[in-house]
């Protein structure tokens, strides 16, 4: 488990609320928000138009429950489209934050729980 101030394999910054974690891809995306009391940003040098992670391309079978352990997410007008989010017998399925993390300016649109 990475800790703030650890390098993340797809993401820039070090996580802390001056340094956000920088993601522009669902692996990104997955990454920072598991580091407990994080903060992650998707990356403003992408053009509006283009702000989105589609999962239909990242992740065709569907995901396991999307786990918030961050402080802070800021999505930056991002939308996470087509997820289709699945479960297991030991995985839950949903949205769920841990922590209270704040999540703003992030959307999600054609979601399948």
């Amino acid at each position: 488990m990475a800790n703030v101030g650890d390098t993340l394999v797809n993401c820039t910054g070090t996580g802390t609320s001056t340094d956000p974690y920088i993601f522009k891809n669902w692996k990104g995306f997955r990454e920072c928000i598991a580091v407990s009391s994080a903060y992650c940003e998707y990356d403003s040098t992408v053009p509006e138009n283009e702000r989105i992670i589609n999962l239909n391309d990242e992740s065709p079978n569907g995901v396991a429950g999307i786990i918030f352990k961050c402080t802070s997410v800021n999505g930056n007008g991002c939308s996470i489209i087509n997820a289709n989010i699945t479960s297991s017998a030991t995985e839950k399925s949903g949205l769920f934050t841990e922590t209270g993390c704040s999540i703003k300016n992030l959307n999600f649109l054609n979601v399948i729980f």
